[in-house]
């Protein structure tokens, strides 16, 4: 595939398959793990942060598994992943949408005379949002390597070297190297793989392009909820008809995908008000299953 490319319900959700080897089963799980964090998939969901927990797991470390082993420590693997992802601090991805932000400017206007002579003449301070927290930052300093800038009261400097392709960064934040993807999917919006996990980053000084303001909400009521699929698949079963009552649990309908059966819950005590597709429908994330209305 190339891209820009759409991954449809009409394809095997898989659309990678990484396989690694070594003299012996930790180099071979130590060599995957490295593959994964060198991973860069924006765009779509995907489960490389979960694999990335499973391998650093202490049973699949002593080989202590089988194949109930994703569903027996599920809790413990999420957790993983959420305290990996919360060790990363927010300075990082702040500093990789500048860099990135910034030498975009510098490129565009390096025929300007203001680039040349300096920014003197206009004070830069863009307000980025990361996990729904604001930062404001004063850019002191940008040329196309080096970029410092202020932020929660301390000066931060960057240097960093940007892909032919601007889609990989290497960077150097507070003595330490790190690595980092990014796409920049709409204007001001900027999304950064690190160590397996996807960060948000987005300058709210600039305006998103007219196609932001007409998202439809993910919800298309307030007072119920819209069931989806967690991935594309072919639904096998309903097993709930409009008007039932179920509650929190319950099994609603079944879509295989990947060869496997995913079982669609009800995530509250509530009334199937809709049903939108029939057995044998082929799905994707994006289509409404069920339509449940709160129980007052």
């Amino acid at each position: 595939m190339t891209e820009p490319f759409e991954v449809t319900s009409h394809f095997d959700p898989m659309i990678a398959k990484l396989v690694c080897y070594g003299h012996d089963r930790e180099q071979a799980r130590t060599n995957m793990l490295e593959a994964l964090e060198n991973y860069g998939l924006h765009g779509i969901k995907n489960n490389i942060a979960f694999l990335h927990a499973i391998l650093s797991s202490k049973e699949f470390i002593t080989n202590d598994i089988s194949t109930c082993f994703c569903s027996l420590h599920k809790d413990s693997l999420l957790a993983s992943m959420e305290k990996d992802k919360n060790s990363i601090p927010s300075l990082l991805s702040l500093s990789i949408a500048l860099a990135f932000s910034n030498a975009d400017h510098v490129c565009s206007n390096s025929n300007a005379l203001w680039q040349t002579i300096g920014y003197w003449r206009i004070i830069q301070q863009p307000v980025l949002e990361i996990n729904d927290k604001l930062f404001p930052c004063t850019i002191k300093h940008q040329n196309t390597d080096t970029l410092v800038f202020e932020t929660e009261n301390q000066t931060v400097q960057v240097h960093f070297t940007i892909s032919d392709n601007k889609n990989r960064i290497e960077l150097q934040l507070n003595g330490e190297a790190y690595s980092a993807f990014v796409s920049h999917p709409e204007n001001g919006r900027y999304l950064i793989s690190l160590r397996t996990h996807t960060f948000e980053v987005v300058r709210k000084d600039i305006l998103p392009f007219p196609t932001e303001f007409n998202l439809a909400p993910a919800f298309s009521n307030e007072s119920g909820k819209n069931i989806s699929s967690p991935m594309p698949g072919k639904v096998i079963k309903i097993l709930v008809n409009a008007g039932d009552e179920v509650a929190a649990g319950d099994l609603l309908m079944v879509v295989e995908a990947m060869k496997m059966e995913n079982n669609i819950l009800s995530p509250t005590h509530s009334t199937v008000e809709q049903i939108n597709i029939q057995v044998g429908d082929l799905v994707d994330t994006n289509t409404t299953l069920i339509h449940l209305s709160n129980n007052t």
